[in-house]
C-alpha cells in the first residue's frame, strides 16, 4: 500500500523547481544583456567615426538606430558565448573600453582615405585661386572650400558604388574574430601593422598632393604660358 504523499510537500518541491528555473533564466538573460552592451559599445564607437554614418549631419539617435541594428545582426552572426567575469565591475568597464577603442580605430582607419581625398581637394583649390571661396559642409560643421566639398562628395558616392558599407560591416564583423570580445589585454602589436597606419595618417598631405599633381603641373604650365605670352604681347 503506498504511503500518503503530503500536498505541502508536493507543493513546496514545485516551488522550488519554479524558482530554480526563473533564477537560472535572470541568470541567462543577465549574460545576454551584458554581451549585448559590450557588442553595442563597439559598433557605436566604429559607427561614429566611420565613413558614411560617421557623418556630424546625420542625427544622434538615427546613429544609435543604426547601432541597435548593427548590434542585433553582430549577436545573431558571431554568437558569442558566455561571460564570466564574477561580477567584477571594474574588468566589464575595461571591456566596454577596449571594445570602444577597437570599433573608432576600425572607423578612423576606413575614413582616412575619404580625409586624404578630402585634403587634395583643398590643396587644389587654393591652386586654382578660389582659397577664398568657401562653403559650409554640414557633414563636419566646417567651412570647407568648394573644391574639397566636390571631392568629398565624389569620393563618398564612389566608396558607396563600390560596396564600401558592406565592405565596412564585413571588417566589423570579423573584427570579433581578430580582437576578441572578451580580452583585455588586446594583442594590437601583431594584428595591426602600425607602421603602415602611422605612414598613412602621417602622410596625408603628401599623398594629397600626390593625388592632384598633375592637375597642379597643368596649373602651372598655363600659369607659364599666359605669362609669356602676356610678355611678348608687351
Amino acid at each position: 500500500m503506498p504511503l500518503p504523499i503530503d500536498p505541502s510537500l508536493a507543493a513546496s518541491d514545485d516551488f522550488q523547481l519554479v524558482i530554480k528555473t526563473l533564477a537560472g533564466a535572470f541568470n541567462v538573460y543577465h549574460n545576454l544583456i551584458d554581451v549585448w552592451f559590450l557588442v553595442f559599445a563597439r559598433v557605436i564607437a566604429f559607427i561614429s567615426s566611420a565613413p558614411i554614418w560617421g557623418r556630424k549631419d546625420i542625427p544622434f539617435n538615427i546613429k544609435v538606430s543604426i547601432a541597435i541594428a548593427f548590434t542585433i545582426l553582430m549577436m545573431i552572426t558571431i554568437k558569442p558565448g558566455p561571460l564570466v567575469m564574477d561580477n567584477n565591475v571594474t574588468v566589464y568597464l575595461l571591456l566596454l573600453t577596449v571594445n570602444a577603442v577597437v570599433g573608432y580605430t576600425l572607423g578612423f582607419i576606413a575614413d582616412t582615405i575619404l580625409m586624404t581625398i578630402n585634403a587634395s581637394g583643398s590643396v587644389m583649390n587654393n591652386q586654382m585661386g578660389l582659397s577664398a571661396a568657401m562653403t559650409f559642409d554640414p557633414s563636419t560643421r566646417q567651412q570647407v572650400t568648394i573644391i574639397e566639398k566636390l571631392f568629398g562628395f565624389i569620393a563618398l558616392m564612389a566608396f558607396y558604388h563600390m560596396g564600401g558599407a558592406y565592405l565596412l560591416i564585413d571588417a566589423l564583423h570579423r573584427s570579433f574574430d581578430i580582437f576578441p570580445l572578451y580580452v583585455i589585454n588586446q594583442d594590437l602589436a601583431s594584428k595591426l601593422d602600425w607602421e603602415y597606419l602611422i605612414n598613412i595618417t602621417g602622410n596625408t598631405l603628401t599623398l594629397a598632393v600626390q593625388l592632384v599633381a598633375p592637375v597642379m603641373m597643368i596649373t602651372l604650365l598655363v600659369d607659364l604660358t599666359l605669362g609669356i605670352v602676356n610678355r611678348t604681347a608687351q
